[in-house]
């Protein structure tokens, strides 16, 4: 006979001091008691797996002290481990063989599995990880892993395909949600999705999980695909463990049938050993049957097509010569040079404020819209340094030069960070400029306090409080806002005729992606976006982003789609121009700003 005290005494001697200090609880000698009971269990499997040792399990749990003391944990967790006796008739109702892959999804101390024989392989899953650290000490065979148990459908590893769970869900608890009365449902639900077909699931439930009119459709719903072989109702099987709630034990083939059998109802284990009728496991399991592994395949070369060519021998190498770093000679004009003629919204575009010797004009004209055009940039009153040979051989154009003028001064004006910004679309939208700290455009001595209220104003002004940004830094000499002008440039459509096996291609990627569409709801219900019980949502924000990145990434397929099936008219139609001596220039875009 075992109790409190003996127990107790054992934790103080156990650690060298009793409870007072914090060393240990009085739960922690619960937990550790129903961890020494899992190991006393596991040595009953030198005895036959009969229904008479039931009544010999439960006189010993009688012996033993009742759980008076919870945690904060044990509750966060609803951590009610299985009873001894009720988890070895569990264990005789699956019927396991030697060629089971098993998996218990909320392990707790290992009570379900404590009388298992040899099996292929065994999967403890426990999300708490105190428990899951006693779990690894008592079955070192065993592969552990700590998820929700309501997600197992689709967070545990692929390579999981359990022909046989034996399950005790929390009842009324949910990771994240805290108080859920189908807590249980959930767990089992994600059992069933995850067992291979033909597997096996033994599952205490709570009493309430019946065929009753307020609960009928739930659990129509969750045994679709399932034959309930047994179902029990005892009444007092948790009176040890410290409550007198009532269960259900389900045996579950995964394999169409009968869900409403008839219901055994008894008040302990030990009544039930006697009349519970033992169905064997007669189904294939063809989805838990050893899976060939591919041979691995051995790397190809990536350049295998290109012919070797030898080495040839090494060059001495010489010391290049510096180059010669010249002051750049240019004139500043008093007066901004007059505009362009205006076409459109552009004028041409020409340095307003110097002229340099030696600069050429630049290979095709540039344009700037007609508002920046009308802000003449400011004097410099520097003389940038370059090499000798970017004048000389005319590397840089006169407009370059003057960009390049513009990153001076800016370096100038901070003279611990060098900072040159270079954008094709520097101001096309504020955020391209929310990276530019160094322009000054927010802080102290400015009208905006920071970049959230910069962006935040000049986004509500529009296109006109951008196009005053943009003068506004030019006149400071901190931007410059050139294009090159299409004048002359003639544009002509080349037009692709879809072929019938391109439309066909296009229809069975149109259906397959219907398919996914069809089936979205279901993915958010399994990854606990959507209660697939309630039909509520969970997480709005989770569900926003999961359909916007759905319709995004479909959009994006299509359009490579799409641009994939234009290639061999493109295609033709470079090649007919390079047989011509013309050039062709391919432009490839991606971000819809270019």
């Amino acid at each position: 006979m075992a109790n409190k005290q003996r127990l107790f005494e054992g934790m103080r001697q156990l650690y060298g001091e009793g409870s007072a200090n914090g060393t240990w609880s009085q739960r922690d000698a619960f937990d550790l008691l129903e961890a020494a009971l899992t190991r006393h269990m596991a040595g009953l499997l030198s005895k036959p797996q009969i229904l008479t040792q039931i009544s010999e399990i439960s006189a010993l749990i009688e012996a033993l002290p009742t759980h008076t003391v919870r945690s904060e944990n044990q509750l966060r967790y609803q951590q009610f481990s299985t009873p001894a006796d009720l988890a070895a008739l569990c264990v005789i109702l699956a019927q396991p063989s030697a060629t089971d892959i098993v998996l218990e999804p909320s392990a707790g101390h290992g009570a379900l599995v404590a009388t298992l024989p040899d099996v292929r392989a065994l999967h403890l899953n426990e999300i708490d990880p105190r428990r899951r650290e006693k779990l690894a000490l008592l079955f070192p065979q065993a592969t552990t892993t700590g998820i929700d148990g309501a997600m197992l459908a689709s967070h545990l590893d692929a390579a999981v395909q359990p022909s046989l769970i034996l399950m005790n869900p929390p009842f009324s608890r949910s990771m994240g949600r805290g108080a859920d009365e189908f807590a249980a449902v959930r767990h089992l639900r994600a059992a069933i999705t995850r067992i291979g077909q033909g597997g096996r699931i033994v599952a205490i439930m709570p009493d309430w999980f019946t065929t009753s009119a307020k609960l009928a459709k739930i659990y129509d719903d969750t045994f679709a695909s399932c034959t309930v072989r047994t179902s029990i109702r005892l009444d007092k099987c948790y009176h040890k463990q410290g409550t007198s709630v009532a269960v259900r034990l389900y045996v579950i083939d995964k394999i169409p049938g009968q869900i409403r059998p008839a219901v055994l109802a008894r008040e302990t284990v030990a009544d039930v050993a006697s009349a519970v009728p033992i169905i064997k496991r007669v189904t294939a399991q063809p989805d838990c049957e050893p899976r060939a592994v591919p041979p691995k395949a051995k790397p190809g070369a990536l350049f295998k097509a290109m012919r070797a060519t030898p080495i040839t021998k090494p060059v001495k190498a010489r010391a290049a010569q510096a180059p010669k770093i010249e002051a750049l000679a240019f004139s500043t004009l008093d007066k901004p040079r007059v505009l362009g003629e205006q076409s459109g919204v552009y004028i041409p575009y020409r340095p307003s404020r110097v002229d340099i010797v030696g600069a050429r004009e630049h290979p095709t004209p540039l344009v700037e819209s007609v508002a920046m055009g009308s802000i003449p940039a400011p004097k410099p009153d520097y003389v940038p340094a370059l090499q000798d040979r970017v004048l000389q051989e005319s590397l840089l154009s006169e407009a370059q030069i003057e960009t390049g003028i513009a990153g001076v001064l800016l370096q100038n004006n901070l003279p611990n960070a060098r900072v040159l910004y270079a954008s094709a679309t520097g101001a096309s939208e504020v955020n391209n400029l929310a990276y530019a700290v160094r322009l000054g455009l927010w802080g102290p001595g400015t009208a905006f306090a920071n970049r959230e209220d910069f962006i935040s104003q000049i986004r509500a002004g529009g296109i006109a409080a951008m196009e005053l940004v943009s003068r506004d830094l030019k006149a400071l000499g901190l931007y410059q806002a050139r294009a090159l002008s299409f004048a002359g440039v003639e544009y002509d459509i080349l037009k692709h005729d879809l072929t019938a096996e391109q439309i066909a291609v296009y229809d069975t990627y149109a259906d397959a992606w219907a398919i996914i569409h069809q089936n979205m709801e279901e993915a958010l219900e399994l990854t606990g976006v959507v209660d697939e019980i309630g039909g509520a949502t969970l997480n709005s924000g989770a569900k926003a982003a999961a359909r916007s990145r759905f319709e995004s990434t479909k959009q994006r397929f299509f359009n490579q789609l799409l641009l994939s099936m234009k290639l061999p008219t493109l295609i033709a139609a470079i090649n007919h121009h390079l047989d011509r001596d013309e050039v062709v220039v391919v432009q490839l875009v991606s971000t819809a700003e270019s």
